[in-house]
């Protein structure tokens, strides 16, 4: 039996309000953290984000900005008050304030490490350089091989190889549930990876 589009949205949106219903009150919510030194203001313009009805929208890309805006004018100020508290206690001969002041920012402001090696295993400083040589990188990848293979390949005609593989088995898929990240935007059917992973035992594929 075929149903109409209309009708696999209402029996999704219901089945979507009841998982969701289930894994609140099975799993319960947790509060999204922020950094210290993001300001209620900045708070406010990122709770109009999800509002704007379109990406595309002027409005929706007004909101974002000025909330990018605030969130730099929050970070700089953060750190003009951490240079501050530094200059200070540097000034009356305290050393363990700034060493607080050290590890308070570098745990919370912390970064993924962008590091490029040279071809000698040196690091490269310079972000021109480190462009540069991935480009080296991936022109060395992608024409390894510069000369025609056909000599090396067996002179007998061989069959193609079978491309029919089995399905993945309940084990597999359980296992793949599980590996899914948390604190990710949730696809297509608006159910995040959290509520995926806490009944990965008991999906059917």
């Amino acid at each position: 039996m075929t149903r109409s589009a209309g009708e696999v949205n209402s029996l999704w949106s219901s089945l979507k309000t009841s998982v969701y219903g289930a894994a609140e009150k099975m799993i319960g919510c947790t509060q999204r953290r922020y950094n210290d030194w993001i300001s209620g203001r900045t708070l406010q313009f990122s709770a109009e984000i999800p509002r704007s009805s379109c990406r595309n929208d002027d409005s929706f890309r007004q909101i974002r900005n000025m909330t990018a805006k605030s969130a730099r004018e929050d970070r700089k100020k953060y750190w003009a008050e951490i240079t501050t508290s530094m200059e200070q206690a540097s000034n009356v001969g305290d050393t363990r304030k700034p060493y607080q002041l050290i590890c308070q920012a570098s745990v919370k402001l912390s970064s993924p490490c962008d590091s490029v090696r040279d071809v000698s295993g040196g690091f490269i400083a310079d972000n021109m350089t480190k462009v540069e040589r991935w480009r080296e990188h991936f022109e060395h990848l992608l024409n390894f091989y510069t000369e025609p293979t056909a000599s090396l390949l067996p002179s007998t005609t061989q069959p193609p190889p079978s491309l029919t593989y089995p399905g993945p088995s309940k084990v597999e898929i359980a296992d793949a549930i599980k590996r899914l990240r948390n604190n990710k935007a949730p696809g297509e059917g608006g159910i995040p990876a959290e509520i995926y992973k806490s009944c990965a035992d008991t999906l059917e594929p």
